[in-house]
């Protein structure tokens, strides 16, 4: 097995071995992420799991509101600096509620200590994600946070973005993950889905979490039977405020280039551009239709319903109604796991967060 160093990227480097599956189509399989009978049943069932867990985000809190997520392991790594971000702004150790990012990383003890790359793991009882809300003050301004901590799995992620968002009513939404050679802050999303497994809680290859296709070189991510899906859609954020923002916090990492994407990229299609599409869909008020149109967000409805073979649920207005800033942010694969580190581009993070 070749190791791929980028999550959601993938160009040239080949990963062996994971992406076949032997799950038949379902039914309804024609153009959407259609995942088998078996891996459609898992997203569906995970999902009413996750939504049965104690701890959710809220729309309670004060300040500017910003849900932030990050992804887990997979494909070898031994950890995912996206979900330790998540994780340190989660830790009061790592990042003190009052903040001055001048300061920051002279407040707490860094230096080498790797220990962080054991939060990259996802216990089973997570159900798929791990989550926090916090309230804290960067250099004076109120942010009240929904932290996400992802599973790298193929349309539950999405779900679960989705769920938290509608509970939480962000102002800004940041879906982060580990990339190429560089940072690159995206600005468009794309309707296909690679035909590779994704990966669970442990970081192993899930087989049945595979996108299936139908005689379509390329599978989409939603079907196309609304009028306001299409084949691409913008990120929402101004990415080059966003770039300039932290640029000045850039300088403090080693080895960092940060540019943004020119729009949409065709590399770009693995659960980054994924949990992307789905997200910018459900905050447009589109219903969103996932693991074989048996998991749907519709934001015309207003109670849960399950059945043994669909659950449908309902999107908040007050998410879809207000104009949400939303984007995804690549980062470089070759950042360590060092507290310095992680605290680090935690810091460029929340520059971004708060400037404006």
């Amino acid at each position: 097995m070749v190791a791929v160093f980028r999550i959601c990227a993938i160009v040239s480097l080949i990963f062996v071995g994971v992406i076949a599956c032997n799950n038949p189509p379902s039914s309804q399989s024609a153009l959407q992420t259609d995942l088998g009978n078996r891996g459609n049943s898992e997203v569906r069932n995970r999902f009413v799991d996750y939504r049965a867990k104690d701890q959710h985000c809220s729309n309670s809190g004060t300040g500017k509101r910003v849900l932030i997520s990050g992804f887990g392991l997979f494909s070898g790594a031994d950890f995912n600096i996206s979900g330790l971000i998540v994780e340190a702004l989660a830790d009061s150790q790592l990042w003190p509620e009052e903040t001055n990012l001048t300061t920051v990383t002279e407040n707490i003890e860094l230096g080498e200590d790797r220990q962080l790359r054991n939060r990259s793991r996802l216990e089973a009882d997570s159900k798929g994600a791990r989550t926090w809300q916090r309230t804290i003050t960067i250099n004076d301004k109120t942010v009240t946070l929904c932290l996400v901590h992802l599973e790298v799995l193929w349309d539950l992620a999405g779900a679960i973005a989705i769920y938290e968002a509608s509970l939480f009513q962000p102002d800004m939404i940041v879906m982060m993950g580990r990339g190429g050679f560089e940072s690159i802050i995206e600005t468009g999303a794309l309707n296909e889905a690679l035909t590779m497994s994704g990966f669970d809680g442990d970081g192993v290859p899930h087989s049945v979490n595979t996108p299936v296709g139908t005689g379509r070189r390329t599978p989409l991510i939603l079907p196309q039977d609304h009028p306001g899906i299409g084949s691409q859609i913008a990120m929402t954020w101004d990415a080059a405020a966003l770039k300039e923002a932290a640029e000045p916090w850039l300088e403090h990492l080693p080895f960092v280039s940060m540019r943004v994407a020119p729009g949409p990229r065709s590399s770009n299609n693995y659960i980054c551009n994924n949990i992307s599409f789905i997200v910018l869909n459900a905050l447009r008020g589109n219903p969103v239709k996932l693991a074989g149109s048996t998991l749907i967000f519709d934001p015309t409805v207003t109670d849960f319903q399950a059945t043994d073979n669909q659950v449908i649920v309902p999107v908040s207005s007050a998410l879809t109604d207000n104009q949400v800033t939303a984007g995804f942010l690549h980062l470089p694969y070759n950042a360590d796991d060092s507290k310095a580190t992680v605290v680090g581009w935690a810091r460029v993070v929340a520059a971004m967060i708060t400037a404006n």
